[in-house]
């Protein structure tokens, strides 16, 4: 994949991360119930941003070995995201807000659902690529 994807999707990440610890640990945010509420709208869109944009980072766009070489950056992309979501949960308790297990469950859904579209985008990419060069 293009190196200058690969930088911005690595700065993409980094910025979902500065803005999943602001919104995790600041009490005087007014978020709308509609993200809030209790089917944890926000904590899955904030994570399905954060592990695309992870997913992207890592992934290789090799026609010939798509699959074997993404693999890996699945598994760390989601990984990393769901363990970070795991963590800010644990510190929450320590900055008046409380720890919760759907909140933990929503992290990880939309890790997961972020890491596969980041992954049918990578195979679409791959895919255009391959008949690119075959014409």
């Amino acid at each position: 994949m293009l190196k200058a994807v690969r930088i911005i999707s690595f700065f993409l990440a980094i910025i979902c991360m500065g803005v999943i610890i602001y919104f995790s640990f600041s009490s005087k945010v007014e978020i709308p119930e509609f993200l809030s509420g209790k089917f944890k709208i926000g904590h899955c869109l904030a994570y399905v941003a954060f592990s695309f944009f992870l997913f992207i980072c890592f992934s290789d766009v090799n026609p010939h070995r798509f699959f074997l070489w993404n693999i890996l950056p699945m598994i760390s992309s989601f990984l990393l995201a769901s363990l970070f979501g795991y963590a800010i949960e644990l510190c929450q308790p320590y900055f008046g807000r409380h720890f919760a297990f759907t909140d933990m469950f929503s992290d990880a859904v939309g890790a997961f659902a972020g890491t596969v579209m980041g992954f049918f985008c990578v195979l679409l990419l791959c895919t255009i690529e391959r008949k690119r060069t075959s014409s």
